[in-house]
């Protein structure tokens, strides 16, 4: 009688396990059932793409539509290093950001888009010296874009990533190209105030 108490017992626990565990997972894979690279939200009465989804983490990694401003990617007049934080470009970010922590978004992560994420967005190399890649298909939210700023440094403080015309390349730091944010963001914790468009 006492092993039969006990392999049931050992049976319900295992049972709640695994319905644990799939709940999780169906959790989890609802975010990319949900969501599709390209497409397009609006958080703030701000419209982004998304162009990164993070099952495991569920998270959405989106970009905006339109550049927040067109400007060089300079610390400012005195300085002469040219690396994202503490830059120009990083103070307009966050500003742009401030008001959606006060809208109850958890924004987890915030800045431009890295050069890597591009690249697994269809980009691929082009030429014999790696510096520039090409489009095999770009995205349809890509394709339309103005320029803008990649990654996030100047280069030997001379050049910088940027995409532009279906081309990432390097510019000058002192050209002005457009700041066009991203925003990683906690789908559960923001998703009520996530607006599909």
């Amino acid at each position: 009688m006492k092993k039969i108490i006990v392999i049931i017992c050992f049976a319900l626990i295992l049972t709640t396990l695994l319905v644990g565990r799939r709940s999780e997972n169906k959790k989890v894979n609802d975010i990319s059932d949900k969501y599709k690279i390209g497409e397009e939200i609006s958080l703030a009465g701000v419209k982004f793409n998304v162009y990164k989804i993070d099952d495991n983490k569920g998270c959405l990694y989106l970009m905006a539509q339109k550049s927040i401003k067109k400007m060089s990617f300079l610390y400012d007049e005195n300085e002469t290093t040219n690396n994202y934080k503490d830059s120009m470009i990083e103070k307009k970010v966050n500003r742009f950001f401030r008001d959606f922590k006060n809208d109850g978004i958890n924004v987890k992560s915030s800045g431009i888009i890295d050069k890597d994420d591009l690249i697994q967005l269809g980009f691929e190399i082009a030429g014999m010296n790696g510096a520039k890649y090409e489009i095999a298909e770009a995205p349809k939210f890509l394709k339309k874009s103005e320029p803008f700023w990649v990654d996030g440094y100047c280069r030997y403080d001379t050049y910088a990533w940027t995409y532009d015309d279906g081309i990432l390349t390097a510019n000058k730091c002192e050209n002005k190209y457009g700041v066009k944010p991203i925003i990683v963001i906690d789908v559960e914790e923001s998703e009520k105030t996530v607006k599909k468009t």
